[in-house]
């Protein structure tokens, strides 16, 4: 029930929602904090600004920084705990924050994550795009063992389409599954990761399962690396402004949404398996909703794939309402 925010104020806030008493219905957010270390440390320095933030299932924060680090933020289990009146974040010795360094001595900044946990048992998967085109897949363990209490952490490898031909920063990634989240046999998954571009451009990276550490935090080789580059190919077409935000579904479904007002539903594989044999996997676009008169701040879809959300910068949201068949008697586009 954590809500986390962040600002140009940097830094980097915790609230948690608090449930109404039984028959009340709904609740309160009650304000927790500011997470320890990326708060301002002395009078006139910069504070953090984080860019990107996403929890994973054991409750740790991923936090993406415009000084090109992530953070894993670990919690202590009392947070987890029904009630209120858990303190202030800031007098909690024991709320830890790990540094995850990028790759490079000169980072660049991260402009958005996406995390996953279905690709290795146990593990965190934890992908950054950055200003430069790069981006950085790291898989962090669920086994809360090192000394910050966040997990082995061991980085996966870099990936940038952009670094020949037309140059661009990577706005915005997310992770894709070619199958069913659900009694999926292991050598049926693909996994491939997206990235939207400055430029308007998306591309899409297959992604190699069996390069990964697995689980005892041994690896497949001394410096493994998931990324598949041979099978690098682009999305069209392209979007007429920055890619702002992705979404994905089970099945090769990417959803994005850019400075053009379009949202834009493509399908990742366009063949049975996941694979090509030996010839190149094209993606295809499937169709474009309009809609928006001014630029798009985010998109994401409801569990069961049947809404698509979406806000823009005039402060409305957009519900696309895919659940009911056209063909009802009862339908109403309008409703």
């Amino acid at each position: 029930n954590f809500v986390a925010s962040s600002g140009r104020e940097g830094g980097l806030k915790l609230f948690k929602f608090v449930e109404r008493a039984k028959g009340g219905g709904g609740g309160t957010l009650e304000f927790m904090g500011i997470v320890p270390t990326l708060a301002r440390p002395l009078p006139g320095t910069v504070p953090t600004l984080v860019t990107s933030l996403k929890f994973d299932s054991l409750g740790r924060l991923f936090a993406g920084g415009a000084d090109g680090y992530l953070r894993m933020v670990t919690f202590p289990e009392r947070y987890f705990g029904v009630g209120d009146g858990m303190g202030n974040l800031e007098d909690e010795s024991d709320v830890k924050v790990t540094v995850i360094s990028s790759t490079g001595s000169n980072p660049s900044p991260i402009l958005s994550l996406d995390i996953s946990e279905d690709m290795l048992p146990m593990s965190t998967m934890i992908a950054t795009c950055h200003a430069n085109g790069n981006v950085i897949i790291h898989s962090v363990s669920h086994e809360l063992g090192n000394e910050d209490g966040g997990g082995a952490i061991t980085s996966l490898g870099l990936w940038n389409p952009f670094s020949s031909g037309n140059t661009s920063h990577a706005r915005s990634v997310a992770f894709v599954s070619k199958h069913d989240k659900v009694d999926t046999d292991e050598d049926d998954r693909h996994f491939a990761v997206v990235i939207g571009g400055g430029n308007g451009e998306i591309w899409v990276c297959d992604l190699e399962l069996s390069s990964l550490p697995s689980n005892d935090n041994s690896s497949a080789s001394n410096e493994p690396s998931c990324f598949r580059h041979e099978s690098t190919r682009k999305i069209n077409p392209l979007h007429n402004g920055p890619v702002l935000a992705l979404a994905t579904r089970p099945g090769g479904i990417v959803i994005s949404a850019a400075h053009d007002g379009l949202l834009r539903v493509s399908q990742v594989w366009n063949d049975e398996n996941g694979q090509a044999g030996g010839k190149e996997l094209l993606p295809k676009s499937l169709y474009g909703l309009m809609g928006y008169k001014v630029w798009i701040g985010n998109i994401c879809i409801d569990d069961d794939g049947k809404r698509l959300i979406s806000d823009g910068k005039d402060d409305v949201v957009v519900v696309h309402d895919f659940s009911k068949d056209p063909l009802e008697d009862d339908w109403n586009p309008g409703s």
